[in-house]
């Protein structure tokens, strides 16, 4: 796995330091793993795999690929069903990945311009 751990540092162009900081861990850490000198915790692996989608698979055994399939595949299918154009595409994707507060407000948002559309207070 230390190999598989490092190719993938390599592979993302971060410095040791800089995939230590984003998996919350310390140099010499990563270090050690990277060397098999300490083996990873179930913890860190889970890390690895949530913040740079991962196959888990891949990192322990090393079947299958490197990364996990994106949901990139379904918006797609989903902008050729409906038509959906460049801008409208970008629309959904940034609503589908907003936190739920702010779709709330979004949500707020686009009810309130239906609205006023609805009585024709919206140019067209």
């Amino acid at each position: 796995m230390n190999s598989r751990l490092r190719e993938l540092r390599r592979t993302l162009g971060l410095r040791q330091v800089d995939f230590a900081k984003r998996i919350n861990i310390g140099t010499s850490s990563l270090a050690m793993f990277e060397t098999g000198n300490r083996a990873m915790k179930d913890i860190h692996i889970s890390q690895i795999c949530n913040i740079f989608n991962v196959n888990e698979s891949w990192l322990r055994t090393g079947s299958g690929e490197m990364f996990n399939q994106t949901d990139d595949t379904i918006l797609s299918a989903v902008a050729e069903k409906y038509h959906l154009d460049r801008i409208e595409r970008s629309i959904v994707e940034t609503f589908l990945t907003m936190e739920p507060q702010t779709r709330e407000s979004a949500k707020a948002f686009l009810l309130k311009m239906g609205e006023a559309a609805a009585r024709g207070k919206v140019a067209e």
